[in-house]
């Protein structure tokens, strides 16, 4: 959560900055107690945006949020990378 209040605070005010951590915190937390109501086990983690989730090797950011891996060749966009690690770490199957 630390993380989040870091990067908001950055490109915001102070006072926006506390509003929407103070949002999001209250989110998380209702998500949490939720997922208790009804005994399913909640976890926070976070997933990399650097590391390759073909090979293991660090990316390097190319233009655009790009990111490559030098070893494997693999790449896409900075921001899908951990969806690609959820669905390799927690075996989704595409809905299709």
């Amino acid at each position: 959560m630390n993380q989040v209040y870091r990067t908001l605070k950055i490109r915001l005010p102070h006072r926006l900055v506390k509003e929407r951590a103070n949002v999001l915190d209250l989110a998380v937390r209702k998500l949490k107690e939720l997922a208790q109501w009804y005994g399913i086990p909640y976890l926070e983690e976070r997933l990399h945006s650097t590391v390759c989730p073909r090979c293991g090797a660090k990316m390097v950011e190319e233009k655009n949020r790009i990111m490559r891996c030098l070893t494997c060749g693999f790449s896409d966009n900075r921001d899908n990378i951990p969806i690609v690690w959820a669905k390799k770490l927690y075996n989704i199957k595409p809905l299709l």
